[in-house]
């Protein structure tokens, strides 16, 4: 908190080469997942469709390659849209501590994000907001509690291999129950799910463009929302004259 100084102006944060940007990014990066996900879902079913196929005309080989290779086959579609589910929570993450920096410099605060203690990225840099503005970036009309869901999502993808880990049967089982009906929402009886679980294994598989475009939207409302706020706040900046 600024002392009563003579060399004390109130300021705005200038924002709108960042909202630009950023407005590019993420239309880019949607285009990127409509883009692509058609001639990959086509692609992955002409594979499977060429494998069984050369499997059925030598049952030899088939018996010899198992089942295990047909479970690992499966997952080909996933692996395209569960790096997508990163790859947004990157973009979201970047966008956070370019805010952050944008912040630090227009305001000359001596505090940085790097110093606050916590192992979580995304919530170090909501602190560091909230600590320099009192704006709280999870006051997002209430999507937040959802953002939060894909966030877990993409830890469980990126630090855990796509899998849940359990202590037992039954902890595995509830994790992957939980996974199933919290990205599953507005699927109809006899549809495609949106994502699939092994509840032997423990794995999962993001089947359908939906979730990731559903989490790119997300990202976006929340960094505007956050932008928004920062955009309309004033601030006591002390200058250097």
């Amino acid at each position: 908190m600024l002392r009563n100084k003579d060399n004390v102006e109130i300021k705005r944060l200038e924002l709108q080469d960042f909202k630009t940007g950023f407005e590019f990014e993420i239309d880019y990066l949607r285009k990127y997942v409509h883009r692509l996900a058609e001639p990959v879902n086509e692609l992955v079913d002409t594979l499977e469709a060429e494998v069984t196929s050369d499997l059925d005309s030598d049952p030899d080989a088939a018996e010899k390659i198992g089942d295990e290779y047909f479970a690992q086959t499966s997952k080909l579609k996933s692996y395209f849209y569960n790096s997508l589910i990163v790859l947004t929570h990157t973009v979201y993450e970047s966008s956070l501590q370019k805010l952050c920096q944008l912040l630090k410099f227009q305001t000359n605060s001596q505090l940085c994000y790097s110093q606050l203690r916590n192992n979580d990225t995304t919530a170090k840099l909501f602190l560091y907001i909230k600590l320099l503005t009192g704006i709280c970036g999870k006051a997002d009309n209430g999507s937040y509690s959802r953002l939060k869901q894909f966030q877990n999502l993409r830890n469980k993808i990126a630090h855990q291999n796509s899998q849940v880990h359990a202590s037992s049967d039954d902890d595995r089982r509830a994790q992957l129950t939980t996974l199933m009906d919290n990205f599953n929402r507005g699927v109809r009886e006899g549809d495609n799910p949106k994502l699939t679980v092994n509840f032997k294994t423990g794995d999962f598989s993001i089947d359908s463009a939906s979730l990731v475009v559903e989490f790119v939207d997300l990202v976006e409302s929340n960094i505007l929302y956050i932008h928004a706020k920062l955009a309309e706040a004033e601030f006591s900046v002390e200058t250097n004259t």
